[in-house]
C-alpha cells in the first residue's frame, strides 16, 4: 500500500460562539425576578433593584420621639426598626440645624435643666 502525501481533509469552518458575559441564572424564590450570573466577575446578580426604605413620615416620627427624650433603643422598639437606623436619622437631622444668632447687645437669660 502507498501512502498518499496529499492535502489533509478539514473539517468546516464552524462559528465561533460569542463570549456571553452574562447569562441568565434562574429565578429568586422570594421575589420571582430574573437572576443572572457574570461569568467575568464571577457573581450573582438582578438587572433592576428597587429602592427599600422607610417612608419620610416614620422618619419624623422618629425624631419627634427623639426630641421627647426617648432613647434610640425605645424608638427601634416602638417603630419597628432598627436603633441605628433611628440614630443616623436623627443624626442627619442634627446636621441640617443652623445655630441660634444671638444678639450681644440684648440681655439674655438661659435655662438649664439636668439633662
Amino acid at each position: 500500500m502507498a501512502q498518499s502525501y496529499g492535502i489533509k481533509s478539514t473539517k468546516p469552518n464552524k462559528r465561533k460562539k460569542k463570549f456571553k458575559r452574562f447569562i441568565k441564572k434562574g429565578f429568586c424564590k422570594g421575589t420571582g425576578k430574573q437572576r443572572w450570573y457574570d461569568k467575568k466577575e464571577k457573581k450573582y446578580f438582578f438587572k433592576e433593584y428597587e429602592k427599600v426604605g422607610y417612608s419620610d413620615r416614620k422618619k419624623k416620627s422618629a425624631i419627634n420621639l427623639a426630641k421627647e427624650g426617648n432613647s434610640y433603643r425605645s424608638i427601634g422598639r416602638l417603630l419597628n426598626i432598627s436603633y441605628t437606623c433611628a440614630f443616623y436619622w436623627i443624626r442627619n437631622y442634627c446636621k441640617t440645624l443652623s445655630l441660634p444668632v444671638f444678639d450681644r447687645k440684648k440681655k439674655c437669660s438661659f435655662e438649664l435643666d439636668e439633662l
